[in-house]
């Protein structure tokens, strides 16, 4: 089970016009981030939060009560962006603004220290392993180098998920978040420079991601990538490379 919160971010109903983002129905969006949620809920999660937005709320009553039936604790909340900001900036620097809201609103979030952040509509296949991993080492920040569908060489960090400290996010993660335009560089690519001058380098069981791509509108899978899917590069802390968790 996952000690530290997940957080979940959503745009369930987002604005027209918006760059890099293909699947726009409302519907499509609302039922991939349900299935989501109640993945990670099975797979141990037990301390949930989902920040949407575009005040929207993607559980019922009932859907909440079949989360707590379950030991789950879970929170929802929203709040309306400014959409023509994030038209002109990005999603980048929405997903940024979001984090900071649910930092802020989450009564789940305002206790802990560190937290798992993952892109809505997205669960995580081996998320068991990974769990294991996390909590063995007791480290607030691991980020993944992004290895799908390009070459290894790319220099881009997966942000769709990772674990990361409050005290790192807002001191390292939020400004890139907040000066991102995606329209001149993405976050995947100005975090990339950041971690590789803040936080040592290791290899770790990769998170198998599987869901539906807001940008692309299609299903992806994660596909297995052999000795990477145990050996995969990232960035954490040192604690975690000091116990062997994280091979240098």
């Amino acid at each position: 089970m996952l000690d530290r919160p997940l957080l979940i971010t959503t745009a369930i109903n987002p604005p027209e016009g918006l760059p890099f983002l293909k699947m726009i129905s409302p519907q499509a969006r609302l039922l991939a981030t349900k299935a989501a949620i109640f993945f990670w809920s099975l797979q141990g999660v037990k301390n949930m939060v989902v920040a949407d937005a575009t005040n929207s709320l993607p559980l019922s009553n009932d859907d909440v009560a079949q989360l707590n039936a379950l030991g789950v604790s879970f929170e929802q909340i929203c709040y309306q962006q400014v959409a023509d900001l994030v038209i002109e900036k990005g999603k980048g620097f929405g997903e940024g603004e979001l984090i900071n809201f649910a930092l802020h609103n989450s009564k789940i979030l305002f206790n802990a220290d560190a937290f798992l952040k993952c892109t809505g509509k997205l669960y995580c296949r081996n998320a068991n392993e990974l769990l294991r991993v996390i909590n063995a080492a007791g480290t607030g920040n691991l980020f993944w180098r992004h290895l799908e569908g390009m070459p290894h060489s790319n220099s881009l960090v997966d942000t769709r998920l990772y674990s990361v400290r409050k005290s790192f996010f807002y001191e390292k993660v939020y400004p890139l978040y907040n000066a991102c335009n995606d329209h001149v560089t993405s976050i995947e690519y100005e975090m990339f420079s950041m971690l590789e001058s803040t936080l040592p380098r290791g290899q770790a069981v990769r998170p198998l991601l599987a869901g539906f791509s807001g940008g692309t509108g299609e299903y992806c899978l994660g596909y297995n990538l052999g000795y990477l899917d145990q050996h995969a590069p990232c960035w954490g802390g040192h604690r975690a490379i000091n116990l062997g968790l994280l091979t240098p």
